[in-house]
């Protein structure tokens, strides 16, 4: 289990991918993380438009100051077909920012 020796750690990364609840566990252990006093980096790619999450962790972000870190990136879904951002090439999804 990635978790098991979490406490003796200087720090944990947790990576989600693929469909299903990866968002909502994430800003679950955010909330966990930031409750219990850790730094948390919240990167997310993939979504480019506004959603709750990021209005949301816009809004705490100045309670955590230096201890919460949030980042988006990336140009919508790729290769997803009819959910596929539009207007974007594929050098566009590949630049960095």
């Amino acid at each position: 289990m990635a978790f098991d020796n979490y406490k003796s750690r200087q720090s944990v990364v947790v990576v989600y991918t693929g469909e299903g609840k990866g968002k909502q566990c994430s800003l679950g252990l955010l909330v966990r993380a930031l409750g219990n006093r850790n730094n948390v980096a919240f990167i997310q790619f993939i979504k480019d438009w506004g959603v709750s999450e990021h209005i949301f962790l816009r809004d705490i972000q100045p309670l955590y100051k230096d201890q919460l870190y949030f980042y988006k990136g990336g140009k919508g879904f790729y290769k997803a077909g009819e959910l596929s951002a539009k207007l974007v090439s594929e050098a566009q999804h590949k630049r960095r920012r």
